[in-house]
């Protein structure tokens, strides 16, 4: 852990054949108002120009990592273990994180030491950067766990949440390549009952393209059934959360589909659950 009074924040950053990104990616932690930040970029078994484009950078404060393709979750596990921040959070390597949103965020968590959590505004962004599709803004305070468990409406879901280290035990499920990061914070906030608070800046630029995660719909149903399933094992869940939790996936599977299109498949989505 860092003694000095300023946190130092760890960026953790898995990178899968990113390098036509990733450089913007980086460059947006070097060019942070605060100062006090480690970047660790875990290279997961690139086959294209990812090293090399990392490489070219030679800031002291990035730390470089490779290890075999095992998925985004494993990469961040990985930045997990080796992070040495008294405050740390995700950047995935597409996307861009806001010239104040380490200083935004990690002052107000050094102000309000009773806060696990800390929030902003998201802007989801299109394929080149250049457009606002649409901007998230969280407004909740105070303890989170249920209303990351019903996959609350007025949450944005991603990389974009600060967390404070408390010698975390917790780890992302290694098996899921969808909702992974929502699964990690619910384990998190459900096990440590973690507070949540929020800043009113924009932290986070999300890049929403065609290889996004959100536009894989057979991956994100495949990874509501594993959320559900882990959240049935939570110590102390009841059965009315796990009602309204099945009711909302249902909810939001069936009207991602019927966006898509594809109506077999959102009926299929009303009998399934």
């Amino acid at each position: 852990m860092n003694t000095d009074t300023t946190p130092l924040i760890s960026v953790i950053m898995p990178a899968y054949n990113m390098s036509r990104y990733i450089a913007d990616s980086i460059q947006s932690v070097v060019e942070q108002t605060y100062p006090n930040w480690e970047l660790l970029i875990i290279n997961d078994g690139s086959t294209d120009n990812t090293a090399k484009v990392v490489k070219s950078f030679s800031d002291t404060r990035i730390r470089y990592f490779e290890k075999q393709n095992g998925g985004v979750s494993s990469a961040r596990n990985v930045g997990l273990d080796k992070m040495h921040g008294d405050l740390f959070c995700f950047l995935d390597a597409d996307d861009q994180l806001p010239d104040y949103s380490l200083a935004a965020r990690g002052s107000r968590m050094k102000e309000q030491p009773e806060i696990d959590i800390m929030d902003g505004g998201v802007m989801i962004m299109d394929g080149k950067m250049d457009e606002v599709n649409n901007v998230y803004w969280p407004s909740h305070t105070g303890l989170i766990a249920n209303l990351f468990i019903r996959v609350d409406e007025n949450f944005f879901f991603g990389p974009n949440l600060m967390l404070r280290n408390r010698n975390i035990s917790c780890r992302f499920n290694e098996r899921m390549t969808h909702l992974e990061d929502l699964w990690f914070y619910t384990e998190l906030a459900w096990k440590g009952n973690l507070k949540y608070d929020h800043v009113s800046d924009v932290v986070y630029h999300y890049r929403r393209h065609e290889s996004s995660a959100s536009s894989n719909l057979k991956g994100i149903e495949k990874g509501f059934h594993e959320y559900f399933k882990n959240v049935s094992e939570l110590p102390g869940i009841t059965n009315a959360q796990l009602s309204y939790l099945k009711k909302r996936i249902r909810r939001i599977l069936f009207r991602s589909y019927i966006k898509r299109g594809n109506i077999i498949k959102a009926i299929k989505i009303l009998k399934k659950y």
